[in-house]
Parts: C-alpha cells; structure tokens; sequence
C-alpha cells in the first residue's frame, strides 16, 4: 500500500485531510480500506483497481493513523501525521438562517425520513470539513502548500461519526441565526432565483413596495442583528434552511446562490432545498456520493436541471454551495473548476468510483471539473485567512494597483506585489498572467497593441469589450473595461505633444445635476494654490494659478482648506479614497512633500506617471460632488 499526496511526519494545518493512495495486490484491487486512528471511530474507504481515497479527520498533535484492508488484514500500512491547529487565524463561520415562523424542516423525498434543522446542522457541518480538505488538496497540488481555510470549532457534541454517540470534542459549530421575516416574506415569488418564466421578470410582489429587502440582505441583517461572531469582519457560510421547491410553480423558493462582500461580513450563501442528499456523517458519505436514485420531482428540486439522480443533488447543493463561498474569498468565475460549473463532479474528489463511470478508478486526472482553477489558488495563496506559519512576511499596503498607458506599453505599478494579471473577453477570462513566483511591484506588458489584436482575433462577437484586470497580494484590483476604448481615448497631441490620460478613480455616480467635466494643465501659467471645500467627501476644488487666475470644480460646500503647492517640486502621485465619487485625496510631491488628507482619509487608489513621465494636469468630473479623478502626463 502507498500513498499519493502525503508524506510520513508530514505537518498538517487543517483537520480535514484526503489522503490518496493504491493498494499494489491486483488480488485486492476492490478491497475495503480500514483507516484506524486513535481517539476517532475506524473509517472505511472503497478500493477501485487499488485506489482509493480516504477523507480523514485528524487531533490536535500527533496522529498515528493505520490502513488496513478489510478482507487481508494483515496488510497494514502506518501513516504519522501531525496536526497544528491555527488557532490565530480568522475562522469559516457556519450558520443557517431560519425564518421566525419556520417549520424547521428541509425538503426531503419521499422515500427518506422527514429531515430537520437537526439534519441540516450535522450535513453543513461535515460538509464544511469536505470543502476545507478539498482545499488543501488543491493547494497542495498546485504547489502553495497544503493550506485551507480554518473552520471556526467549539467543544461541543460531534456528529460527524454516529459511533462517537454524540461525544463532546472541538468540532465545527453551526449558529441557528433567527431572521425577523416570516416564510412568507423568505418565500416572495420575486426572490426566488430560479423559476419558471423569471426572466420575464414576471413576479407576485406589490409593486408599490420598492423597498422590500432581498434574500442577501435579509441574511446579512440577521447576522448583524445576532451579535459575536458577526460583530466584527468575518466571513460566513449561510445555509437557508426554509427554501422549498414549489411544483406547481416550478419554483425553488427561498432560495439565492450568491457570493461577495456585505461591508464586514463576506457571505456565501445558498438554499437548503438540496441538502437532503449531502452526507452528515463518515457512516453515510459514500452512499451520498454514489446514490444515483432518480430525482422525484414532485417533492424535490432538480436545480438547473443538473440534479437528475441523489448524487448530482450532492454535487450541486455542496460543490455550487462551495462555489459561493468561493465569492466571499474574493474568487471570480473561471474557466474552468468549482469558480465555472465544475462542481458537476464534486463527487469525485472524495471517492475512487462514479455511478456514471463504472468500474473504471476515478484518479487525480479524472476528477474533471471538481479543481480550483489556477487563478482561484492563486488568490487563495495570499489570502491572509489562509496563511501557513512557513509564509514569508510581505510588505502589504491598503492602495490598489494603477494601469498606465506608457506608449505602446501598458504600465502597472502597486505599493503590495502584484500577482496576477487577467485578460478578458467580456465576461469570459481569455488569458492570464500568474506572477506569483516572482511578486513585483511593477510591471510592464510591451506591444499592447499586439496583445489585443490577438484576444480580438478569437472574439466572435465585436461587441464583447477587451478588459484587463490586475490584481495585488492584498486582494485590491485595478482594471481596464474596455481596452481599445482606454487606448483610443488616452492619448492626446496638444502642439505636437503627446500627453497620456491614466485610468479615472472614482465612477462618476454621485447626485444631483452634472457639471462639466474638468481638465487642467500645468503649462506656462503654474498652479501656485489648490483650494478644497470637503467634508465627508470632496464637494468641490478651486485651482489658483500664478497669474491670478482660477477654475473651480464642483460646489463650495464643506470646510474650506487651502493647500499651498511647494516651490520647486512637481506632483509625483496623487492618493485617492473612492468609490461612487471621491472620499478624500492626498498629494505627494517630488520634494517629498504630503499634503494632509482632503475628505475622508484611507488611500485605495494611486494615481501615478509611469517611469519618465511628468504631471501635466488633473482631469476629473463633478456633480454634487467631485465623483471622478485623473491624471494627464506627457509622453
């Protein structure tokens, strides 16, 4: 017997590991395996012509585990494995959301027993344990180490393994949060994701209620209402206990798969109507992921008609639940893996057999689209909630990377290393660049031109705009929307001149009526006083010049501070804090001068020359606030 993917005294950082490995007798090629280990019941894992995959839960420290074969006992195999618990790190939080007149039960065929907020508890719980030594599986493979989220864990009745008989050990908890909204609110034809006829838009909501909060938001506001964990940054697994599928409707209500960031709280979050088919404990795990038991539609969900058989039910509801926590880890959609649709075969990464294969050994290489995509593991690597102790410290700052046009060049410079740069044919991503061995601070992509010529060459459809997107090891991005627009419109000749414009921070969205936009140059009759008139935000900028005259963008409202330009010294970087408009900004000059912060403080943008270039002016745009900033800079 060997192992694949481990190594004997190897450190683990997670408690949840898959270990693969072959059995060498062709005798035995479809023999049971039997993982004993102290502290923790024995587990059986299926063999396939010799291979097999075990998911394994490890203590805290040493652990000697023993594999054995069921029908040749005598064949044993001792794997030691030590297990250092990251305490220190932010944790996965798992939690269900139940409406305040809930039934506390989950859709469930006919043919099983009515399972209840008790089964959802345990199926979340193992299942966060499968998606945690997925994790540090793919990591592992894509050479970042094995590192994985940590799952926040409290010692408590554990019900990962029946023969434990409700044992107390440190085990993930599951928080019952306890929504204000009735099912039927939960329940609004209007939220729910996928029904018959929804792209019509057709809905049986009171239009006169425009207000009414949707599924996301009801879940990040029960959350906020039930106080610690979720009072401070956190990220959460949400489970929606009471979404039902409706035949008669053809409807799954209650129900949204969603992923991202709600102020403090990053949620994925997904409905329970397929939880009936994952597994809640080691006893039941491989008949969850080969039950191939037709789909009843008549009292369960077959979810973007992918869930024909129990297993694909297990699949989707896990692998895509997966897939929205993903989102919360700042993960986008990829190509290819569990960030595309590839938790199709979510199955496969914990068993050596399909029900659609047959006899043939699910191995590494066949588990299909059940991987994190390159560019996921990437941005799983620097994710400070994934950190190893053996991880270097690296120099990280709040701003993001800045694009430049530096001739037939694209410039990009950051204050945090840059690690990856992504090409898009809108909204696929064509092509990238994983910098992640090397991690600069700047970069230079030569022969732009070239570069898009090539994407737009396997564009079918003209339309689709050629995007570019940098991202930094602190999870800030910049990007390009539409880069033969930003290559046509950013070069400007003025008396034979070539002036480049940076990419505008700020999108341009605040109220009220548009003024023009701005342009000023720094020529002949220097800016000598920059008057700002902010509060929480930058209402409006005054620029002096030498020759007593001035330009003023935006309105005068807010505390009038006066920013004297240092004599002899150039505008070198402009910080900005935006969003919708600008929050504040900060000028850095040659002399090494700062101005103080105008606005609200907290740089998330830098706008700065490429190499050789000079500030020749500042572009930006208002209405009842300065809501877009640029930079002109010569050639």
């Amino acid at each position: 017997m060997e192992f694949h993917n481990v190594t004997y005294n190897e450190t683990i950082f997670q408690r949840a590991v898959l270990i693969y490995g072959r059995v060498s007798s062709a005798a035995l090629a479809d023999a049971t395996v039997l993982v004993h280990s102290d502290g923790f019941p024995t587990l059986e894992f299926p063999c396939v012509d010799g291979f097999f995959k075990a998911l394994c839960i490890l203590q805290p420290g040493l652990n000697n585990l023993r594999f054995q074969l069921q029908e040749q006992p005598d064949i044993v195999q001792h794997l030691a494995l030590t297990y250092q618990k990251q305490s220190h790190l932010p944790p996965l939080h798992l939690a269900i959301l139940v409406a305040k007149d809930s039934t506390f039960a989950i859709d469930t065929p006919h043919d099983k027993h009515r399972q209840t907020i008790t089964d959802a508890i345990e199926k979340l719980r193992f299942n966060a344990y499968m998606w945690q030594a997925f994790t540090a599986e793919q990591m592992r493979r894509n050479g970042f180490g094995r590192r994985s989220f940590t799952i926040h864990e409290e010692l408590i009745e554990e019900t990962i393994s029946q023969r434990l008989g409700g044992t107390p050990q440190e085990t993930a908890r599951v928080f019952v949060v306890p929504t204000k909204e009735p099912l039927s609110e939960l329940r609004r034809w209007d939220l729910a994701q996928q029904k018959s006829g929804s792209s019509s838009g057709s809905d049986d909501s009171d239009d006169s209620e425009v207000s009414r909060p949707d599924l996301y938001s009801i879940f990040l506001d029960a959350l906020r209402g039930y106080g610690a964990p979720f009072d401070k940054p956190c990220h959460v697994a949400g489970l929606i206990l009471d979404s039902h599928w409706e035949p008669k409707k053809n409807a799954i209500l209650a129900h949204a798969a969603l992923g991202g960031s709600g102020g403090d709280i990053s949620l994925g979050m997904f409905g329970s109507h397929l939880t009936h088919a994952w597994p809640s404990c080691f006893e039941d795990l491989i008949e969850s992921l080969e039950d191939d038991t037709p789909n009843d539609p008549t009292a369960t969900a077959n979810d973007n008609g992918e869930c024909q058989t129990s297993f694909k039910a297990f699949c989707i509801g896990s692998g895509a639940f997966l897939h929205e926590v993903g989102h919360s880890y700042t993960l986008t959609h990829t190509p290819s893996g569990i960030m595309s649709r590839g938790f199709n075969h979510f199955n496969r990464s914990f068993n050596s057999r399909d029900p659609y294969i047959g006899l043939r050994p699910i191995t590494m290489h066949l588990e299909d689209g059940s991987h994190w995509h390159r560019l996921d593991c990437v941005r799983l690597r620097f994710h400070p909630d994934l950190r190893l102790p053996s991880d270097p410290e690296l120099v990280i700052s709040p701003e993001s990377p800045s694009i430049q046009l530096s001739n037939d060049s694209l410039f990009i410079a950051s204050e945090s290393p840059i690690m990856l740069i992504e090409w898009y044919i809108e909204p696929d991503v064509a092509d990238y660049e994983d910098l992640s061995d090397t991690l600069p601070l700047t970069y230079e992509i030569h022969n732009i031109e070239d570069k898009i010529r090539h994407l737009a060459s396997s564009r079918r459809d003209p339309s689709r705009k050629i995007k570019v997107e940098v991202t930094a090891i602190n999870q800030q991005h910049a990007s390009i929307s539409d880069l033969e627009g930003f290559l046509r419109d950013s070069i400007m000749v003025l008396d034979g001149k070539r002036f480049g414009k940076s990419v505008p921070v700020g999108e341009g969205k605040s109220f009220g009526t548009r003024d023009s936009d701005f342009t000023i140059w720094f020529d002949e009759d220097p800016l000598v006083r920059i008057n700002v008139f902010a509060d929480t935000y930058v209402n409006g900028i005054e620029f002096c010049f030498g020759s007593m005259r001035t330009v003023f963008a935006g309105h005068a409202r807010g505390t009038k501070k006066t920013l004297n330009l240092p004599a002899n010294a150039t505008i070198q970087r402009i910080d900005v804090n935006s969003g919708w408009w600008i929050d504040g900004f900060q000028i850095l000059f040659s002399n090494g001068f700062r101005s103080e912060w105008f606005g609200t403080a907290g740089a998330r943008h830098s706008l700065v020359c490429p190499p050789n270039a000079v500030v020749a002016g500042i572009y930006g745009g208002a209405a009842d606030n300065i809501d877009k900033l640029g930079i002109i800079y010569s050639l």
